[in-house]
């Protein structure tokens, strides 16, 4: 059997490799054809002419021809030992502004109607501070230990209050640092 005949009768029996050699083909085909054009595109579009030689040109000739573009006047010989007179300042009288006159009143016209009597605090201070951090005396100790009723009404009423309202600033830090967290506290 001859071997392009036995290379018919693999691609018959395996036509997905038939389909794979098919597609590299096409492949290589498109990228030659694209390289292709690629350079034909380049070629003309940008042809290697001689430029011709310029003369070296001198910083000062190429200031002259940027102020020439730009419009400014031609630079002066330095040369010249005459003193430039220096410019007369011109100082203009510029009337003052008047301010701003408001459209609606002010709030500082507004008086809100208050209390006449600040009362902040004085209910605070009627209170009763708690006194001392000592067990009652049936306790056992520090520990405590069984107590009476009376004794168990006062610690309930004293935990609300934990510290004496003598002194507001310790009041307030004593307050937040033994007092619940604020993702717990009653708004």
């Amino acid at each position: 059997m001859d071997p392009f005949q036995k290379l018919v009768r693999f691609l018959t029996q395996n036509p997905i490799v038939l389909f794979v050699v098919v597609a590299w083909v096409a492949g290589v085909i498109g990228n030659v054809v694209r390289a292709a054009k690629k350079r034909n595109q380049q070629a003309p579009s940008s042809p290697q002419r001689p430029s011709p030689a310029r003369p070296q040109r001198s910083a000062e000739e190429v200031a002259a021809e940027m102020r020439r573009i730009l419009g400014l006047p031609p630079e002066r010989s330095t040369s010249n030992s005459e003193p430039q007179p220096k410019p007369v300042v011109v100082r203009r009288e510029v009337p003052t502004e008047r301010p701003p006159t408001p459209v609606m009143p002010s709030a500082q016209d507004r008086r809100l109607v208050l209390h006449g009597d600040s009362h902040v605090g004085e209910g605070m201070q009627r209170r009763e501070a708690p006194h001392g951090s000592q067990a009652p005396r049936s306790a056992i100790g520090s520990l405590g230990g069984r107590v009476s009723q009376s004794a168990r009404q006062e610690v309930q009423v004293s935990r609300r209050r934990l510290v004496a309202l003598d002194d507001m600033k310790r009041a307030f830090v004593m307050n937040e640092v033994l007092g619940k967290p604020l993702g717990l506290r009653d708004l």
